[in-house]
C-alpha cells in the first residue's frame, strides 16, 4: 500500500515507526499487517518478546488496569509497565535515540501510544509529565528549529458514556490536533503561519493533514493562490488557506461524523424515534444475519436519547457559533428530518448510535449505513473473526 513514509524514504529519509501494544495497534489490530518489515527502524519485535519474555504478567495486566481504574491498587503490579518502566516512557525514549543518532539527516517518524488511555481514560493524565518532558526536550536542544512536530489523536474517547452526551459527540469527531512549524519557515514564508492560524477556525480532516507532509516532503512552501470558488477539493494543505465555507459535504466527510450540526431534543418515547430505533435494530440483525446461530437476534430494549439535527452546517460571515451557522441545501433535503439515536439493545445491553434520514412518505435511511458501537464488547463477539461485525455480535453461547 502507498504508505507516506515510503515516499520520504525514497527522498532519503531513515523512517521510524513505533507503537507499544501489538493486539491493538494502527496496522495489525484484526489485520494482517506487514509482510516485510514497513520501516527502517521498527520497535514491534520487542514489544511482542515483552509478551513471550512475561506472557502470565501481561495476560494480568488488562485486569490489574481495571482495578486500578475502580480505585483499587495492587501495589506488586502496574498493568502498563514492563519491568519498572512504563511502556509509553519506552516509545518516548526510542523515539528520543532515534532523533539523537540521526542527528541533522533527514528523517520520518510516526510514533503512537496506544494502551496508555485506549481503555482508561484517567490514565492519559500518568504521561503528562514524561510527555512534557519530551516536548521540552525538542524545544531546548533546538531539534524543533528545522522539524516540523505533530502531536494528535485519532479520535476522542468512544467506548464510554461520555459518547453518548453533545460534548462526547463532539469530542469523539474533534480530537487533538497540535503543530510545530520551524521558526525560519515562518520567517521566509509568512503566508503559511498566517494561513495556520486562520485554518484553526476552520474545518480541517486528516486529508488536508496529509497533503501538508506531501509539501514538506517536496519542500514546496510557495503561496499557491488557490482559487476554491467552483469546488472545493476533499484535501487541502494545511499551508493553505481553507475556505470558510467549506462543509462537511465539501469535505467529503459522511453525515453522521460531521461535527458540523445543530440539534433539538426529542423524547425518546416519541413514536417517530421508537420507529426509527426499530428500523436500527433491524439494520443491526440484517448485518448478522450471515452469522446466525453464532450471533443471538438483537432487540430493541429502550431509546437512550434522541435529537433533530440540522446537518452539514457551514460558517456564516458572522461570528462563529453554532446560532450563527446556515443550514445549505436543496428544497428535496428540507422535506426531510434527520435524527440522532442512541439505542440499548439486549443481550448483551450494547449501545449504539446512529444518524437516520426520514422523509415525508415515512422511508428511512440510516445515513453512510452506519452505525456505531459506544460501549465496550469485550469478549462479546468472540464467536466471530470479522472485525467490522464485532460491535454488533452477542455470541448465543453466552446466553446459556
Amino acid at each position: 500500500l502507498p504508505f507516506l513514509w515510503k515516499n520520504f524514504s525514497s527522498r532519503g529519509y531513515t523512517t521510524f515507526h513505533a507503537e507499544d501494544w501489538p493486539e491493538i495497534s494502527t496496522f495489525n489490530s484484526n489485520l494482517k499487517g506487514f509482510k516485510e518489515q514497513p520501516v527502517d527502524h521498527y520497535i514491534r519485535p520487542m514489544f511482542l518478546a515483552f509478551d513471550k519474555v512475561s506472557l502470565y504478567k501481561n495476560k494480568l495486566d488488562q485486569a490489574h488496569m481495571y482495578l486500578a481504574d475502580k480505585g483499587i491498587r495492587i501495589k506488586s503490579h502496574a498493568g502498563l509497565c514492563f519491568g519498572n518502566t512504563p511502556k509509553f516512557k519506552i516509545i518516548i525514549d526510542y523515539y528520543k535515540q532515534f532523533i539523537e543518532r540521526y542527528g541533522d539527516k533527514l528523517k520520518f517518524a510516526f510514533s503512537w501510544n496506544n494502551e496508555l488511555c485506549h481503555d482508561y481514560l484517567n490514565n492519559l493524565e500518568l504521561a503528562d509529565e514524561d510527555i512534557y518532558q519530551f516536548v521540552r526536550w525538542l524545544h531546548t536542544s533546538g531539534r524543533l528549529n528545522n522539524s516540523v512536530f505533530i502531536f494528535l489523536s485519532d479520535h476522542g474517547y468512544l467506548m464510554n458514556e461520555i459518547q453518548n452526551t453533545f460534548v462526547g459527540r463532539f469530542e469523539a469527531r474533534m480530537p487533538l490536533f497540535a503543530l510545530s512549524i520551524p521558526p525560519q519557515l515562518k520567517h521566509s514564508h509568512p503566508h503559511i503561519h498566517i494561513n495556520l492560524q486562520q485554518n484553526t477556525k476552520r474545518l480541517m480532516t486528516v486529508y488536508d493533514i496529509h497533503e501538508m507532509l506531501v509539501d514538506i516532503l517536496q519542500s514546496d512552501f510557495l503561496p499557491k493562490h488557490t482559487k476554491f470558488s467552483t469546488s472545493i477539493p476533499r484535501g487541502i494543505s494545511l499551508f493553505e488557506k481553507i475556505p470558510k465555507s467549506r462543509s462537511c459535504k465539501n469535505a467529503q466527510i459522511p453525515e453522521h461524523f460531521c461535527p458540523c450540526y445543530s440539534s433539538e431534543k426529542v423524547s425518546p418515547l416519541d413514536l417517530e424515534v421508537q420507529k426509527i430505533a426499530s428500523h436500527i435494530t433491524n439494520k443491526l440483525n440484517d448485518k448478522l444475519r450471515d452469522h446466525r446461530p453464532q450471533c443471538a437476534e438483537i432487540k430493541l430494549h429502550k431509546v437512550n436519547t434522541a435529537s433533530i439535527v440540522d446537518s452539514n452546517l457551514v460558517q456564516t460571515p458572522s461570528r462563529f457559533t453554532l446560532r450563527n451557522l446556515m443550514y445549505k441545501s436543496d428544497i428535496k433535503s428540507r422535506l426531510k428530518k434527520r435524527y440522532i439515536v442512541t439505542i440499548t439493545t439486549v443481550p448483551g445491553h450494547a449501545q449504539f448510535e446512529s444518524t437516520v434520514e426520514k422523509d415525508d412518505a415515512g422511508h428511512m435511511t440510516i445515513l453512510n449505513d452506519v452505525i456505531t458501537r459506544t460501549n465496550r464488547y469485550n469478549n462479546q463477539s468472540v464467536c466471530i473473526t470479522e472485525r467490522l461485525l464485532k460491535p454488533f455480535c452477542f455470541c448465543s453461547g453466552q446466553m446459556k
